[in-house]
């Protein structure tokens, strides 16, 4: 992959200094770090908005005063999770490096939103911030 217009590459060779060794280690650190806590959270998120989404539902069903209004409410806070909390740490790769994250890899997730995963990857991370945990790009 080039990089997008305008981008200034670097010499990784040439950035040794006592600030990128600090960053480097503090990287590896919380990548070591990251483990059954972190799959752990990412899955209440993921069930969190299933029960949002479940209850969104139930209220359009019901019907009644305001159901429509407080449907509306639950089904922001629906996509607001998907997009920011799931979809936008797991398609940069968060938990691509850790055991046991069926689900949640970066490869295979699939959100509910409105833009396809490829396409936001794309979007997001070349147009966006380049290489950000990009594997071989960012580390």
């Amino acid at each position: 992959m080039s990089a997008p217009a305008g981008l200034v590459t670097v010499d990784r060779g040439s950035c040794d200094t006592p600030l990128v060794e600090e960053l480097q280690s503090l990287y590896a650190r919380t990548r070591a770090a990251m483990g059954e806590d972190d799959l752990a959270h990412i899955r209440n998120v993921a069930a969190y908005g299933q029960a949002i989404d479940a209850r969104r539902r139930e209220l359009l069903r019901a019907g009644g005063p305001g159901a429509v209004r407080r449907a509306a409410v639950l089904e922001a806070l629906y996509r607001l999770l998907q997009f920011s909390e799931l979809g936008h740490n797991i398609l940069h790769g968060s938990y691509d490096h850790l055991d046991d994250n069926t689900g949640y890899h970066s490869d295979l997730y699939a959100w509910d939103f409105n833009v396809d995963e490829a396409q936001w990857k794309v979007m997001h991370h070349e147009g966006h911030h380049p290489y950000t945990n990009i594997l071989g790009k960012d580390h």
